[in-house]
């Protein structure tokens, strides 16, 4: 395979920019510079441009943020220097013709034909309305939700949880119940918790306290893994949904959520129609 001088670099820098896909897939297309084609360093008579900095930006992504910005230019140009260096140390011992080689192209080819086909199928796809869309529709899921400010007396056993539950019945204050008999961490604030909406405590005591009314509590002891508690709903209301940030604020994570689904539905679709056999257990 014969492969021109200027599309070495790009091929051989693109073997520094990490693992193929991982967590949130990072979408990024080229934004060459006006001058693309300035040279910025030779190597043995061959030419480094702005276009091949351009291209190594994009390949190292996320990992050129760890870098300090004032310094992202010149260790990158190092980086270019020393690969072109290396890449020449290579050809003249042959490397070219080795298997290792051959496997390492084959594999940058696939990646590099796979990522055209994502940018052209996913990400040039999404346009600023499909953005402004998802983050109009994910404003209305900010709704007010219900929430309970509640209070309650964690015991050890079921047994002393229904003693506790018999001076209620008998007219006994709950925080103070709480102060001297809780084994929890709210026990001497009287048992309280605060406020709190659903998804915030354990299934079996969540559903005990938001079955309860404002001033009522658990007649029985609900067991949870933490103990048995007794339970009092001191109020009800209705939260105030969190204000939604500025779109510009959050425009590049829809985007990138959209891109995420979009991508998840592309390989679905492609598996669907292809024969795809793994016999690796």
């Amino acid at each position: 395979m014969n492969i021109s001088k200027p599309r070495r670099v790009a091929i051989v820098a693109k073997s520094f920019a990490g693992a193929m896909f991982a967590g949130v897939i990072a979408f990024s297309a080229p934004a060459y510079a006006q001058d693309s084609d300035k040279v910025i360093a030779t190597v043995d008579g061959e030419q480094i441009t702005e276009k091949d900095l351009d291209l190594a930006k994009v390949l190292l992504g996320e990992q050129l943020e760890q870098i300090p910005e004032d310094q992202r230019r010149s260790q990158l140009i190092q980086l270019l220097v020393d690969t072109m260096l290396l890449a020449n140390a290579a050809e003249r011992e042959g490397a070219r013709e080795t298997d290792a080689y051959k496997r390492r192209i084959k594999f940058l080819d696939l990646r590099a034909l796979r990522d055209t086909y994502v940018d052209q199928q996913v990400r040039s796809k999404i346009s600023d309305d499909d953005v402004k869309a998802r983050y109009e529709a994910e404003i209305v899921k900010l709704k007010p939700e219900e929430e309970i400010k509640a209070s309650h007396i964690l015991l050890l056993n079921e047994a002393d949880a229904n003693e506790v539950i018999k001076e209620l019945d008998k007219g006994a204050d709950f925080a103070e119940l709480a102060k001297s008999k809780s084994t929890g961490p709210s026990g001497p604030n009287g048992g309280d918790l605060g406020y709190f909406t659903k998804g915030r405590m354990v299934p079996a005591f969540e559903a005990a306290a938001f079955a309860l009314k404002p001033g009522e509590y658990t007649k029985k002891p609900i067991q949870t893994q933490f103990g048995w508690h007794v339970i009092k709903v001191d109020d009800k209301r209705q939260s105030t949904p969190p204000p939604a940030p500025p779109l510009e604020q959050v425009a590049e994570q829809i985007r990138r959520i959209i891109a995420n689904e979009r991508y998840a539905a592309l390989m679905k679709g492609l598996r669907d129609k292809a024969k795809v056999q793994i016999s690796d257990k």
